[in-house]
């Protein structure tokens, strides 16, 4: 697997994989990527301790660079988080009441998306060395914003 993590939420069923990932005792998942300080074992667990004592305001209280993607098997609904600058990508793809995510495209192509080119997001690369906005290089998969 050369991506750190790829999940697929379908009708509020979860399948993740990667390295860290961890299911918790109610049935909620938790899938990270990145770095998180100071270094321990047991980050997903604090992960979805903050995210029951703060909600979505979670990743303020998290140092470090990272994607987090948690299924909240209480509420049914997926929660994405990321640091504040951005540093780890993680790329969105919705469609039809499926969603899938990775922070990678190796991830996305893995889960079965077959994404096209996105010529807007080519053409802003050749303009800005950058795409604007959320867009990447793929049709429908949309870059996930940076949180503060």
């Amino acid at each position: 697997m050369r991506y750190g993590m790829a999940v697929e939420v379908r009708e509020n069923n979860c399948r993740c994989w990667g390295d860290r990932v961890e299911s918790m005792p109610d049935g909620s998942m938790v899938a990270w990527t990145g770095e998180l300080y100071p270094r321990h074992q047991r980050w997903s667990e604090e992960i979805y301790g903050l995210y029951r004592r703060k909600g979505t305001e979670f990743p303020a209280k998290l140092d470090g660079e990272f994607a987090i993607f948690l299924w909240d098997a209480v509420e049914h609904r997926p929660v994405i988080a990321r640091d504040r600058v951005g540093v780890v990508p993680l790329l969105v793809w919705e469609e039809g009441g499926r969603l899938v995510l990775s922070d990678h495209v190796d991830g996305l192509m893995a889960l079965g998306l077959e994404p096209e080119v996105n010529w807007e997001a080519v053409a802003d690369f050749f303009s800005f060395f950058w795409t604007l906005g959320d867009k990447t290089f793929f049709r429908g998969v949309r870059r996930e914003r940076e949180r503060t």
